[in-house]
């Protein structure tokens, strides 16, 4: 019988305080496209640090076009209406600083997919894909 290695999962504790700290990113961002935070506010990239000193860094990436060319001839861009845009929240396994990598590294292979939200644009819902926590 072949047996079939179990996907990476964070710690439900850390799962579920990325979750807390992903839909608080995404309210501020909706509410204030330009807000300075740590990172790409569409692109979100950062760490959680474990208590054992280790990391599971998670991503909050809103997929769609949350900008537009203005139609003045400026050239310039404007943000679309933030109903229209739609967020996925994933975290990593982060592997430590070994012989070969003298820092911290994301291991992509090790990825959990928590939730999308508003993927029916504007009904802003939290849609979980087999989170078991």
């Amino acid at each position: 019988m072949i047996e079939l290695e179990k996907p990476w999962q964070a710690p439900k504790e850390v799962a579920l305080a990325i979750m807390d700290l992903a839909l608080t990113h995404i309210k501020k961002v909706e509410s204030n496209p330009e807000v300075e935070t740590e990172g790409d506010n569409f692109d979100y990239w950062n760490s959680y640090e474990l208590e054992d000193g280790t990391f599971v860094d998670y991503n909050i990436h809103c997929g769609d076009e949350w900008t537009r060319l203005k139609q003045d001839g400026s050239g310039e861009y404007e943000y679309t209406d933030p109903s229209t845009w739609s967020w996925d929240v994933a975290c990593y396994a982060v592997d430590p600083p070994n012989e070969e990598f003298q820092y911290h590294s994301i291991d992509t292979d090790r990825e959990q997919y928590l939730f999308s939200y508003n993927k029916s644009y504007g009904n802003r819902e939290v849609e979980f894909e087999n989170v078991s926590l």
